[in-house]
């Protein structure tokens, strides 16, 4: 019995088309007519504007789900690449997508959204920003209603938004910009086949049907003759019987017949079509008015305001000075982080290991993490950015932090202490930055590991923030203990000399 049960299931397998756990976009021909309906209800039709040069910028919200405890959820390291990307794709069409409220990504936890968002649209839709394209970027969005295929991404256009895998997003790639070709009103190239795809010996070849089976959709024709009624009905999209989700490598070698015995040549790398691992895809010019007309539709105002981004270009790559690659931080409970200043209005500092990973939006270019465990390696990075622009990169650089911790004794007038640069060369001075409530005298020590006090001064620090020059000419390279105190207490920060 068994045997046979194997031998169905081989069998199965066999005849299963090879297409049905293809990747695919989750919209079904029913939610591409309903997003058609409910533009044209708006007043959106055939007359399309067109105002091509002018550059347009788009406020998208980026919303990043993980389980009930927080955990998967996708990089914003990520999310600044994917951003990058989309940007890369609609630049030709003067389309520009900026982070709305600069970094601040939206995170929700719920295991239900984040492995089957579809279920949980409703939920969703309590989170989507009033005023910005709204992305949720979730685990997994499962089977295609069709079940032909694994969906990387979908617009749902009941609820206005777009959902995401985050692998899409961790790899950059262009589902995105494909699904966001749908919020603005593009259906597939290919538009009826989605559920059957063509099939030689199924549709015939020439393939002589009028209308897509299992749909009232018309076949559309080489000549052009039916374009404005057909599939995406925009008549600068070659036919496309859903060829892609056959083929691999952005190829189309077969030659397929229409009911006038035309051959047809898809448009394989079209942004709205199936086909895969194309170098880059491009929208036509006719898809981008529509994509202008609908951004410019009622519907759209929520998206629509005067404020321009910052778009300027940064240096490509950041250069990040300390910690350096190899190097053990004796002290894990105040590591100072430091990279080249890039000019850009944000920066992320992320630094990771197999289980941790913690981040930092800064407008400055260090940053003492306090946060780190003993005895652990990471790899940190910095990417430099701007609401507009994303486009760098950074180095990934590993180090170690070593088991000293900082002693820290509070001092209820002094709100914070740091050491900079740290690491600091032999020969250079660290400055002991102090921010305090008050004015008063305090006793600054430096002393090794073993106790011994090397240097020792008497400090009177101002309300405010002070900058003080520390004296360690003379002390070999090594770990040391900087202290601050008073009869209340002591504050005391390790500073490394290299």
């Amino acid at each position: 019995m068994i045997k046979q049960l194997n031998l169905a299931i081989l069998i199965m397998l066999a005849v299963m088309p090879l297409w049905s756990q293809r990747k695919i976009c989750g919209m079904s021909i029913k939610e591409q007519a309903q997003m058609t309906e409910m533009f044209a209800k708006a007043g959106e039709d055939h007359s399309y504007i067109t105002n091509r040069g002018d550059k347009i910028y788009i406020p998208i919200k980026f919303h990043l789900v993980g389980d009930n405890n927080g955990k998967g959820r996708v990089k914003n390291s990520s999310i600044l690449n994917q951003l990058d990307k989309l940007n890369a794709d609609y630049a030709k069409h003067n389309f520009v997508f900026y982070l709305k409220d600069n970094y601040n990504f939206n995170h929700i936890n719920s295991t239900p959204a984040y492995n089957t968002p579809r279920e949980n649209e409703d939920f969703l839709n309590t989170k989507k920003d009033p005023n910005a394209v709204n992305v949720f970027v979730v685990n997994t969005i499962g089977e295609s209603s069709a079940g032909i295929g694994i969906v990387l991404g979908y617009y749902s256009p009941s609820n206005d938004f777009v959902v995401l895998m985050a692998g899409e997003a961790a790899n950059a790639t262009n589902t995105l910009s494909h699904e966001l070709g749908h919020f603005f009103n593009l259906r597939h190239t290919f538009y009826g086949w989605e559920a059957s795809p063509y099939d030689e010996d199924e549709h015939g070849n020439p393939c002589v049907i009028n209308i897509i089976p299992g749909t009232n959709i018309q076949v559309e024709k080489v000549d052009r003759s039916n374009c404005n009624v057909a599939a995406d009905l925009l008549c600068d999209t070659p036919p496309d019987y859903n060829f892609g989700i056959t083929q691999t490598n952005c190829v189309f070698g077969k030659i397929i017949l229409d009911k006038n015995l035309d051959t047809i040549i898809p448009m394989k790398d079209n942004q709205m079509s199936y086909f895969s691992q194309c170098a880059s895809y491009q929208f036509t010019d006719n898809q981008e008015t529509r994509m202008r007309t609908n951004y410019n539709n009622s519907l759209r105002a929520y998206i629509r305001s005067s404020y321009i981004p910052v778009t300027d270009t940064l240096s490509e790559t950041s250069v990040l000075v300390t910690p350096t690659v190899g190097s053990k931080e004796e002290v894990y409970n105040n590591v100072y982080f430091e990279w080249e200043n890039q000019d850009a209005s944000y920066y992320l500092l992320e630094i990771v290991n197999s289980n941790e990973y913690h981040y930092f939006f800064l407008t400055e270019n260090f940053k003492e993490v306090t946060t780190l465990l003993p005895n652990k390696l990471y790899v940190w990075s910095v990417r430099a950015f701007h609401d507009g622009y994303t486009g760098t990169t950074s180095p990934q650089v590993n180090f170690r932090t070593g088991n000293i911790q900082t002693a820290t004794d509070e001092i209820k007038e002094i709100e914070s202490i740091s050491l900079f640069p740290n690491p600091v060369r032999n020969g250079n001075r660290p400055m002991l930055k102090i921010m305090s409530k008050t004015s008063e005298a305090y006793k600054i020590d430096i002393t090794d590991l073993n106790g011994r006090r090397l240097y020792s001064t008497l400090q009177s620090v101002q309300a405010g923030e002070n900058n003080i020059s520390l004296n360690t000419a003379g002390i070999t390279t090594g770990v040391y203990a900087v202290s601050l105190s008073n009869s209340e207490g002591i504050l005391t920060n390790m500073l490394s000399i290299q």
